[in-house]
């Protein structure tokens, strides 16, 4: 049995003109914490929606979630959302950022066809 570690709504992006910090910093440092607990427990990584805050993404971004998406030792998986999305229609994904990811092999899609049994455990 694999362990599945699921976080959700990171909305990565670089401005947000209601943060002092910056965003693009704070969820990346979070991201990494959540990447090494993740290696420490031998489990997957899934990531449920609004990966992203807009449907597209600056180079700057998309370079530094790649750079700590790809220190996961197990599975990643991924999950449309309707931020990730370009006008909510899934004709448009080929032009996402999402779409890119899943592309190039960082991640995996979770699809409702995979085969996938998921048995809750709440750790407190």
């Amino acid at each position: 049995m694999t362990n599945l570690f699921f976080v959700t709504d990171l909305h990565i992006t670089t401005t947000c003109s209601s943060r002092v910090d910056d965003p693009l910093e704070a969820v990346i440092g979070k991201l990494q914490w959540v990447v090494d607990y993740c290696n420490r427990q031998c489990a997957s990584l899934a990531m449920g929606g609004d990966i992203f805050d807009t449907p597209t993404v600056t180079f700057e971004a998309y370079n530094a979630l790649v750079s700590v998406l790809r220190n996961v030792h197990l599975g990643l998986y991924v999950v449309w959302g309707n931020h990730d999305m370009l006008y909510r229609n899934t004709d448009n994904n080929r032009k996402c950022t999402l779409y890119t990811l899943i592309e190039s092999g960082v991640v995996k899609e979770l699809r409702s066809d995979m085969d996938i049994v998921l048995d809750s455990e709440l750790i407190l």
